[in-house]
């Protein structure tokens, strides 16, 4: 749904730090069903004054715009649940929202899964599925910065023949409009035991991706 023409106000004092205002205008907006208004007024309550109640406020108006397929609010959806952040931490949340953000091309979501799949939270530990993402997160000029470094850390782990097929991945997942992010081409692995982990992953992520 557009926002009405009172959005760009709200949204102006939001950026002038007047949260007050911004909530006052942009929650009819939100109430209406608006889902940027909604995605502004959960920035607007991040900034309250009282941790608690605002914490609470945002996670709604977040939630409520995630749910309308707002990938900006589904980004910091999983990233407050990938550490915690006025929601119980569950990894498995993090890559849920991260995933459907991811393939609407946010780059921040896509660094949350590389993040999660480097790091082997609450799902095995894939440098593949790692260098892949952050490969299709470095393609924001404003994220390929940091991404680099991850990608030159999470290198050393692969052989170089893993490292041609996850840039092959990522290549694929970026022509594809992040449709096919998750069959990974056959590539000679370290080891039987990383090949039988990749693969399982992979599936699984399908299967995910099938299923929303």
């Amino acid at each position: 749904m557009p926002p009405p023409n009172r959005f760009p106000i709200g949204v102006n004092a939001y950026a002038r730090k007047e949260s007050a205002t911004a909530k006052r205008i942009l929650r009819p907006l939100a109430e209406r069903g608006s889902a940027i208004a909604q995605f502004y007024l959960g920035l607007a309550y991040e900034r309250g004054k009282s941790v608690s109640e605002s914490e609470v406020e945002a996670v709604s108006w977040f939630r409520k715009a995630a749910e309308q397929g707002l990938a900006a609010s589904q980004a910091v959806l999983g990233t407050r649940y990938f550490i915690g952040w006025g929601v119980p931490q569950s990894y498995a949340e993090a890559m849920n929202w991260s995933l459907k953000a991811a393939k609407q091309g946010n780059p921040s979501a896509q660094a949350i899964l590389g993040t999660i799949y480097e790091s082997g939270y609450g799902v095995p530990q894939n440098f593949i599925l790692a260098y892949m993402w952050f490969t299709v997160s470095a393609h924001d000029p404003d994220f390929e910065p940091g991404t680099r470094r991850n990608l030159d850390e999470i290198a050393r782990h692969l052989a170089p023949a893993q490292i041609a097929a996850a840039k092959s991945l990522a290549q694929q997942c970026l022509q594809t409009g992040y449709v096919d992010c998750t069959q990974a081409p056959q590539v000679a692995r370290r080891d039987d035991d990383a090949a039988v982990s990749t693969k399982r992953e992979i599936h699984r992520l399908a299967h995910a991706c099938r299923s929303q």
